[in-house]
């Protein structure tokens, strides 16, 4: 496909018209661009120019390794046109800089880059390193063993539409779950989908089906011919061996042999959860949700309900969510609601912008705020379920934000 981006001229035959920036970005995401011509005025600055979609591209470029089509100018402005043909030499000439990968980290036979700077690389035996195409934008890769690779990108939540409607900043990627060839370094084919949180582990099934599960404590089953999703459920519950007391653990469920993976996913074999995933966008915005429920919970005795006593809000919450990963979990903040429920989650680096409340037993909110860092703060239970937590903007400014649970 030829892109014309021209508010006035006729369209060449062969190409294909747009009007405006946002629209030639679009079709660029499909990656069946050959070439784009580039008007700079288009009638409306507010809305953009052409030079937007180079400043897109640029973007896309330095930090997730994106290959642009051709591209050209055909403005008759002659300021924005020098501009114009400086931006794509400086675009060609990132495409011309060797990688280095001096500066990525190494996680096992992947090397990632540092904020996104640069495509990842694959090393399938000392010495040898295979560059993965457009793939700066991944902070974790999980080997299949087809010879292929999931690979996960930094951040979810710049991917919802209301998110982007909001003013956040523009994903470059609607999907950001792909599979890589290791033996070509090419990107196969995006999962249509995503988790609401970060991505713990993934692993082929029978019956060429993909299961990825992860922070949200959800287990997604994708078809790994196509990248459709076919199922969605919560992760299981385990049994705490002393007690018998039920246990929040996606690193468990990853630990499962094979076989226990694929009979949880046929028939959902061990007990589950309800999830609910809820968030915020902005402060004082609307509480968006998304529910998973457990479809046909056996009935069963090896986990029992935790019911809290007087001294086990600090510690003893760690006995029961193992493993919200990365976390300094001596400095995160838990307490217990009014009703009994386990409230409680990150504040500081790993879990950052996850807060979880919890009954126990069946029952799981998970609460993420839209602006969270690594310093989002806990106000605790405001009102009868009501919790507040808060992000500091800088000394004495913050954002609050209230959740319903």
């Amino acid at each position: 496909m030829k892109i014309y981006l021209d508010d006035e001229r006729p369209t060449p035959d062969g190409w294909t018209r747009c009007f405006w920036p946002d629209e030639v970005i679009n079709l660029l995401h499909t990656e069946n661009v050959s070439e784009v011509s580039l008007d700079h005025d288009l009638g409306d600055d507010d809305r953009g120019t052409g030079y937007d979609v180079l400043l897109w591209i640029e973007e896309a470029v330095l930090t997730r390794g994106y290959t642009p089509p051709k591209l050209s100018v055909h403005s008759a402005n002659i300021s924005a046109r020098q501009k114009m043909e400086s931006a794509i030499e400086t675009i060609e000439k990132f495409i011309r800089t060797p990688t280095d990968f001096s500066r990525h980290q190494d996680k096992g036979q992947f090397l990632i880059s540092w904020g996104g700077t640069a495509p990842a690389a694959y090393i399938p035996k000392p010495g040898v390193e295979l560059e993965l195409k457009d793939s700066a934008h991944i902070s974790n890769f999980y080997e299949l063993g087809d010879e292929t690779a999931l690979g996960v990108d930094y951040s979810w939540q710049c991917y919802r539409q209301e998110f982007l409607e909001a003013g956040w900043r523009r994903s470059l990627h609607p999907q950001p779950m792909a599979i890589w060839d290791l033996t070509t370094g090419k990107r196969q084919l995006y999962l249509e989908g995503h988790h609401l949180g970060t991505v713990y582990g993934a692993e082929l099934l029978a019956g060429g089906k993909l299961i990825t599960w992860g922070r949200d404590y959800l287990g997604r089953v994708w078809d790994r011919r196509t990248g459709k999703c076919l199922d969605v459920m919560p992760l299981p519950l385990f049994a705490d061996a002393a007690s018998g007391k039920a246990v929040l653990s996606n690193h468990n469920f990853g630990k499962l042999e094979h076989s226990e993976k694929q009979r949880y996913v046929d028939n959902r074999h061990l007990p589950a959860p309800d999830v609910q995933v809820d968030w915020i966008v902005v402060p004082e915005g609307e509480q968006h949700s998304f529910k998973c429920r457990v479809e046909n919970r056996l009935d069963q005795n090896q986990v029992k309900r935790w019911v809290p006593t007087v001294n086990s809000s600090n510690g003893h919450c760690m006995e029961r969510i193992k493993d919200i990963t990365g976390a300094e979990a001596s400095y995160s903040t838990w307490s217990l609601l009014d009703d009994g429920r386990l409230f409680g989650g990150g504040t500081t680096y790993g879990t950052s912008g996850y807060i979880y409340v919890w009954d126990g037993l069946y029952d799981l909110r998970i609460l993420h705020a839209g602006r969270a860092s690594i310093n989002l703060e806990i106000t605790g239970e405001v009102a009868p379920n009501v919790v507040e937590t808060q992000e500091p903007l800088g000394i004495d400014d913050f954002d609050t934000y209230r959740f319903k649970v």
